[in-house]
């Protein structure tokens, strides 16, 4: 008897949306389990027998949360996306701070992020290319949308002064991506450098490369107490 399929992405929703909480936790379950099968063996190497012996299950009951490998990789792809967005949207894009701090804010927060989901990040960098060209395509777009978020925010740093005119603000968004992302292929969590002191030195490393050898900005001048000034 053929297996029954979902007919439609409305349908699949639909279902997801009536499921239990049990059914939500056994899906979650099986993505963490992908995650650490294409982590150690790579996406192409894993089939959704190993994935289905991994939780436990029987390789048919599998079905019933994905209708192909593709999908396990595709909806890890798309949850680290939104986290990162989400890392993006709270930091590098809010109100608060001039735009430098902000571009320091959240190389720490994105690089400890990252230190925490080492082997998610390996997965979303290392495998995404094995999609189809449709969702490729999607996650290329998404990805050039926080380039785009990035250059903005280093335009801003310009015009307020904080980096050099002449800096290349495309180059340096890249370079500052190449010094967040590029780190999952050498950091091992609970090494000699902490994701702290990892996520500071990166923050670092960026602020001072963008800014060349302009000075940092001086500390505004605080205010005498009253006290400091009855005894002066």
């Amino acid at each position: 008897m053929a297996r029954a399929r979902p007919k439609s992405n409305a349908t699949k929703q639909g279902a997801t949306n009536g499921r239990t909480g049990r059914s939500a936790a056994r899906e979650a379950e099986i993505l963490d389990a992908s995650v650490d099968i294409f982590h150690a063996n790579g996406y192409s190497a894993t089939s959704v027998e190993d994935v289905a012996q991994a939780v436990g299950i029987l390789k048919g009951s599998l079905y019933y949360y994905i209708d192909s490998k593709e999908d396990l990789l595709v909806r890890i792809v798309e949850a680290v996306h939104d986290e990162v967005q989400k890392v993006m949207d709270d930091v590098l894009l809010a109100d608060e701070g001039t735009p430098l701090e902000r571009i320091a804010a959240y190389v720490r927060a994105q690089v400890d992020y990252n230190a925490h989901n080492i082997k998610r990040m390996r997965v979303y960098y290392h495998d995404y290319e094995q999609l189809s060209e449709e969702r490729l395509s999607e996650v290329r777009k998404r990805r050039r949308a926080q380039e785009q978020a990035a250059i903005r925010v280093l335009q801003e740093a310009k015009e307020a002064g904080e980096i050099p005119a002449d800096l290349d603000e495309r180059l340096a968004a890249k370079s500052m991506f190449a010094t967040i992302l590029w780190m999952y292929t050498w950091y091992k969590p609970g090494g000699n450098v902490s994701a702290k002191g990892l996520a500071d030195f990166c923050a670092k490393f960026v602020v001072d490369g963008v800014r060349g050898g302009m000075a940092a900005p001086a500390a505004p001048k605080r205010r005498a107490t009253r006290a400091a000034a009855a005894k002066s």
